[in-house]
């Protein structure tokens, strides 16, 4: 276990067993002046520690430092941090390497390329960054996926809860914020407000639902906080949502002259397309081993994209994965058409 650095005590109030759950505003302001891969590393750990539920002596295993260390660290008085900074960088290396080959791996297409350089943009920029498309396209995958890449505590990914009330909202990102729960609305908002930097960049999902099925004073009450927290944090933003919340800020009606201020402060809107180019399914086939689909394959392809969106096809692709390792067999066309007949035979009830 790494000695304790010099002149350092745990914070008054803060238990060594609990420091590692601080708050994320915490944290934040204790590395803000740090230098980015500095500020990255660390915020990466609290995150980390918070996800899993770690105390501070568990977070300081991770890293070969002890606990107070982690205590000292969190609260920005562990000097100098370099070391510290080089034990954290090679546990996460550990930890993205352990992670490989868990789950469906993120296939990189043209369009997350393009909601990629909005992020970027956004953050560079520190200006706000609008993208628009349909239900079951991928972009939330995309955005999510950008949020894992670049989860240092400088990307905050939140969704807009269904119904879109500003309590709720507060909630879900002072959880992604690693806030405590049980601050009341006025708290919360003052700390979710200071937690946020202009090196920082927050992407709000699934918008829409602060003003669908019907604009509502607690809707309009949640993006104007967040178009609150734009203006006084200055850091970049990036607002994800359906069709219909484009129509509501460029069509005359009531919610338009409420998210004037918001649409004002665009740098840019990216629309994407109803459903993936060829390019892009031709990408997702090859990240599944198959060639480029023809003929019944093709015609398959077609229809379920059309009818049922990208999310079915890729649930179809992942089913005839599955069917050809069970069968010890390299996965091909045929049984992505197999497995269609058997989720087919699903939903209608009848046996094989």
């Amino acid at each position: 276990m790494n000695d304790e650095p010099q002149g350092g005590l745990v914070p008054q109030g803060l238990s060594p067993k609990t420091l590692s759950q601080a708050a994320g505003d915490v944290v934040n302001r204790a590395t803000a002046d740090l230098p980015d891969d500095q500020r990255s590393a660390i915020r990466w750990l609290h995150n980390h520690a918070h996800e899993h539920g770690l105390t501070q002596e568990a977070t300081g295993k991770l890293i070969g430092y002890s606990a107070a260390a982690v205590s000292q660290l969190f609260s920005g008085r562990y000097a100098p941090v370099e070391p510290i900074v080089a034990a954290i960088n090679s546990f996460q290396k550990l930890w993205i390497d352990r992670q490989e080959g868990k789950g469906i791996p993120f296939i990189e297409t043209s369009m997350s390329r393009k909601i990629f350089q909005v992020i970027h943009a956004a953050r560079n920029f520190q200006r706000i960054g609008l993208i628009y498309g349909d239900t079951q396209i991928g972009k939330t995958v995309a955005l999510m996926e950008y949020a894992r890449l670049f989860n240092h505590g400088s990307t905050i990914y939140v969704q807009v809860p269904t119904g879109g009330s500003l309590g709720s909202f507060l909630v879900a990102l002072g959880r992604r914020l690693r806030l405590s729960p049980s601050l009341n609305d006025r708290d919360l908002k003052r700390r979710i407000i200071e937690a946020f930097d202009d090196r920082m960049v927050l992407i709000v999902d699934e918008a829409h639902r602060a003003i669908s099925p019907s604009v509502t004073r607690g809707g309009i009450l949640t993006l104007e906080f967040i178009r609150e927290l734009f203006d006084t944090a200055q850091c970049g933003l990036v607002i994800c949502a359906t069709n219909v919340f484009r129509r509501a800020l460029e069509e005359e009606g009531p919610a338009q002259e409420l998210l004037k201020q918001t649409h004002r402060r665009r740098f840019c809107q990216l629309q994407l397309p109803d459903r993936p180019g060829r390019r892009d399914l031709d990408a997702f086939s090859a990240a599944f081993g198959l060639e480029p689909s023809s003929g019944e394959s093709r015609k398959l392809e077609d229809r379920i994209i059309a009818d049922d969106a990208l999310g079915m096809w890729l649930m179809l692709l992942r089913m005839a994965r599955e069917m050809a390792t069970k069968r010890k067999q390299t996965l091909e066309w045929k049984h992505v058409l197999q497995a269609h007949i058997g989720r087919l035979k699903m939903e209608n009830g009848t046996e094989d």
